[in-house]
């Protein structure tokens, strides 16, 4: 293997070692007791939220990304999953604290306990890596910039969900193909 494309690979396996699956199951829980799922995210952190609804939704589950022109209102039995690397960016932090406001319950995939965001939050998944504004040492992130392994990161254990809620919903790859995009 390139040694570049090593070191990459080394810092997202560092950046997720210390998730358990403990924190995992109870975001799959979570999904799977909610009416609707709403994402949130901005920047590149929105770019893995918005590929985490798109998987969503080929599990058949009705995902809506925030600030769509078709998503519907929010009600307390949905889930909010917003993805922050510094868990302070303000318009996914209004966001938050609206779907607060409406009893939703949250879940935020950030690299902070102590953000803004971490401290209203339902559930906070945290992703060991720097973000834009706090960046790792170099050696703890090789080859990585601007927050590069925390989306890596946030996007391993978001896909570990998918593949978790796929067996827990018992979907074959065919139902999931079934509801691809049709009209690219």
């Amino acid at each position: 293997m390139d040694e570049r494309i090593g070191k990459i690979l080394f810092s997202i396996q560092a950046s997720v070692d210390a998730l358990d699956t403990a924190i995992l199951d109870e975001v799959v829980h979570d999904i799977l007791c909610a009416s609707g799922l709403f994402i949130a995210g901005a920047g590149r952190s929105g770019l893995v939220a918005r590929m985490f609804a798109m998987r969503l939704m080929h599990l058949g589950l009705d995902a809506f990304v925030v600030g769509e022109t078709t998503t519907p209102a929010g009600q307390p039995r949905d889930l909010l999953v917003c993805v922050s690397g510094s868990g302070e960016t303000g318009s996914t932090l209004s966001v938050l604290e609206q779907a607060r406001q409406l009893g939703m319950r949250t879940i935020l995939i950030t690299t902070s306990h102590q953000s803004r965001m971490a401290l209203v939050s339902n559930t906070v998944v945290v992703i060991r890596a720097g973000t834009k504004h706090t960046p790792v040492l170099q050696a703890q992130a090789p080859g990585q910039i601007m927050g590069g392994t925390f989306e890596q990161g946030a996007f391993v254990f978001l896909e570990a969900v998918i593949n978790e809620l796929l067996l827990r919903l018992h979907l074959s790859s065919r139902e999931l193909a079934q509801r691809h995009a049709n009209l690219e």
